[in-house]
């Protein structure tokens, strides 16, 4: 799997442009570790693609058995289109009843995710980044992800993906290369798009987003999703 997913990039803080171009960098947690299954936890439909759908898209494409859970309906429908998107990037989905734009960090929201991965005991999570200013009920859900893998067997990586809009809390150390895999973002956004056309939605937006991610990994092409390790627990050697 890890041949498959030779594009991933691995990046230390003081040396993004040292392993971004070294497809069988040794410090690549997906080179050394065993990755089967993922599980996506976000707070509404449409977070998925917008936060990692390329990567989604990736570790499908690998073999990976993908599950993405949306805790909320979120609104204007778009749950409806939330299956499509799945189905588009290669997983499977499920999304919860919670009310949108209510979300707070407590004992309840953190049962819920604490039930999602003691069910799925998935080997990688990937949710939302922390960022001051945020989308509120983004910010709950990263909290909670947090708390139930502090105290969990699994998984063994937790990925959090860059917010929606620029913050300086945001400081990535992981970078998946979707440029093989843009399109396939791109399509499964095109359901949500014809609900709620929002500029952030926009390919150029996430084209020129996507593309200074892969700078700041230090490739000279191509386009990246950007993510914070919030746990890696890496194989014994």
């Amino acid at each position: 799997m890890a041949d498959d997913i030779a594009t991933t990039r691995w990046a230390g803080a003081a040396s993004a442009s040292m392993a971004a171009n070294d497809p069988g960098g040794g410090a690549s947690p997906f080179a050394t570790t065993a990755l089967r299954t993922a599980l996506v936890i976000v707070a509404h439909p449409d977070d998925e693609a917008l936060l990692c759908g390329g990567t989604i898209a990736r570790m499908a494409q690998a073999g990976m058995d993908v599950h993405v859970a949306s805790l909320s309906r979120g609104s204007q429908g778009r749950d409806k289109a939330f299956d499509a998107c799945c189905e588009i990037l290669g997983a499977t989905g499920e999304v919860g009843d919670l009310e949108s734009n209510d979300l707070r960090i407590d004992g309840d929201l953190v049962t819920i995710t604490d039930a999602l991965i003691d069910a799925r005991r998935p080997d990688v999570v990937i949710t939302h980044g922390p960022g001051a200013g945020q989308n509120q009920d983004h910010n709950a859900i990263c909290h909670a992800v947090r708390i139930t893998v502090s105290r969990s067997r699994h998984p063994t990586m937790l990925l959090l993906g860059h917010p929606t809009f620029a913050t300086t809390d945001f400081r990535p150390t992981f970078f998946v290369d979707v440029t093989d895999v843009w399109y396939t973002k791109i399509e499964a956004l095109a359901a949500y798009r014809q609900i709620l056309d929002r500029d952030y939605m926009s390919e150029e937006y996430l084209r020129v987003k996507s593309r200074w991610w892969a700078q700041v990994a230090g490739r000279e092409r191509g386009l990246c999703e950007a993510f914070e390790i919030g746990l890696w627990r890496p194989a014994p050697a």
